[in-house]
Order: C-alpha cells, then structure tokens, then sequence
C-alpha cells in the first residue's frame, strides 16, 4: 500500500513538472515568436514614421496643410496592415510630431492569455534656416534681396570684378588646384555663420571652367524645375558683407543660400536663386534666404494620444 502511494505521489510531480515545462516553453516560445514579430512590426512602422515626418516637414513653414496631408498620404501608402494616426504641427510651424499605433495579434502568447498587442512610435521632424554647413562651393555672394527663380551672376568674369576679386573664395587653402577640387566635390570642411573666410583674388577662368564643367556633366538633364536631391547642379552659397579692400581680404559669412547652376558664360557663372530643404549634415537658426536643413528630433513624450 505504501508503495502504491509511493507511485501515485512521483506521478503527480511529474505532471506538476510537465506543466511548469510546458509553460516555461510556451512562455519562452511566445517571448521569441511573438515578441519577435512585434520588434519587427515596431521597427518598420519606426522607419514609415520618420519617414513621412522628413518629407512632410519640408512643405512648413509655408504650408501646413500640405504638411498634415503629405503626412497622411505616406502613412497610408506605406504601413503594413492598419493603423491610427496622429499628427501635430508646432504653433511656429516649423515642427510636425506624428504617432502611429497599431494592435498585432499574438500566436503562442494568446496560450497565456495575451490575445494582443499594442505597438506604438513616434517621430518629430523641424526645418529651420541653415546656419552651418559642408559642401559649400567656392563662390562668395555679396548679401542682397534675392528673388527665387532669377538668374543671377555668380562670379564675374575679367572686367567685371571688384577691386580685383570676382567672386571667388579661398576655403581650406589658397590656389588653383584647391580652388578647383572645391568646385568640383566642395568644400569638406564646414563653414558657419560669422566666420571669416578670405577672397580667392584673380579671375581663375581655366580652373572655374574645368570644375564647373564636371558639374554640369554629371547631370546634364537637370533642369530649374526639375533636379534630383543633391543634384550636382545644385550650389551651396556663403552670402558674405561687401569687400572692403583690395585684393585678397577677409569677408564675414552672414547667411547660406542655393542656387542652381545654369552654365558658364565666357567667365561668368550663372545660376539661378532657389528655396531648397537639404537633409545632409546641417546646422540650423540662421536668418532665412531660402536655404533650410531638415531633420529628425527624438523627443521623450509620451507618442500615445
């Protein structure tokens, strides 16, 4: 009798054992299958958000609207599966916030009683005026009220310079071959608002057509009202105070502005003045000419709404 109990005692363990297992397993199972899913699921509504976030906020300060609906319409074409939305514009205009949200059904953890799960992102976007930059091209242009769309002189040609400089800047050394490879790759280093950068003096005729001419080769088709980003038509500026002295002499950066490429006339560099949102490495919160940088802003709010 005493070992029919015995029995009947390690039977009942064993079973105590089999189910604590097989909840382990299950519970182990839905941690890798269903928590995997939903890592995924966050991951690829993460990147649909920053996305619609970065191309959305280029259309503000001008236009919020076009901001909320640009939002809207890229979410929905790129979600997988349905989701609720969210999207907030700052009262400056110059942010948009968005949240997505979406229920994933669970597999092995609707076994412990879990038949869902909420998966929630954010992202906040802000385009500001550009303050810093890389890239910049070799070519000063004397502060103005520019109009967008007119073509304007870039550099003069011989003749038509200032006190024998014709729009030319020397960045990261002086001289023709520097001059040229910062025509045609611009310029590595990065330039700020307020910093003091020395004319390039000389008419650099063989050196503005030779690096210009690779510009224009790389994207022949382009066009004022049609470029790619970072087409290599486009220009990034300095817009510098007036010269004050002759020859080589020190002008002060007061703001950044781009311009497209129109082509090489004789000497002169013709482009014409856009407004344009570059996402490369910038700096923001300078005055306005047109140029403006976009980026992402992680913020620690909560996303839900």
């Amino acid at each position: 009798m005493r070992e029919t109990q015995g029995w009947g005692e390690e039977r009942g363990s064993a079973v105590a054992l089999l189910a604590v297992t097989l909840a382990a397993t299950l519970t182990m199972g839905a941690l890798v299958v269903d928590g995997g899913r939903a890592f995924v699921t966050r991951c690829q509504l993460q990147n649909v958000a920053d996305a619609a976030a970065l191309a959305a906020v280029s259309y503000l300060p001008e236009d919020p609207a076009g901001a909320d609906r640009v939002a809207r319409e890229l979410v929905e074409l790129n979600a997988v599966g349905p989701v609720s939305l969210w999207v907030e514009i700052s009262e400056d205009r110059h942010r948009i916030s968005l949240g997505l949200e979406t229920s994933l059904p669970m597999t092995l953890a609707a076994g412990l009683g879990i038949a869902t799960a909420r998966v929630t992102v954010g992202a906040r976007a802000e385009v500001g005026a550009v303050s810093g930059l890389r890239g910049a091209q070799p070519f000063g242009i004397l502060e103005a009220d520019f109009t967008f769309g007119e073509l304007y002189t870039i550099k003069t040609g011989a003749g038509d310079g200032s006190q024998g400089n014709f729009g030319a800047i020397a960045l990261g050394g002086t001289g023709a071959q520097v001059y040229e490879q910062n025509i045609r790759s611009g310029y590595q280093g990065w330039l700020r608002l307020g910093d003091v950068i020395p004319s390039e003096p000389g008419n650099m005729s063989g050196p503005t057509r030779r690096g210009l001419s690779y510009r224009l080769a790389a994207d022949p088709g382009a066009t004022f009202d049609c470029f790619r980003p970072g087409s290599p038509r486009l220009l990034y500026l300095p817009l510098l105070e007036p010269i004050q002295r002759p020859g080589r002499c020190d002008m002060k950066i007061v703001g950044f502005a781009a311009f497209f490429l129109e082509g090489v006339n004789g000497d002169r560099v013709l482009g014409r003045f856009l407004r344009y949102v570059t996402y490369d490495s910038v700096e923001l919160g300078g005055p306005d000419y047109g140029l403006r940088g976009a980026r992402l802003v992680r913020w620690k709010e909560d996303v839900q709404r």
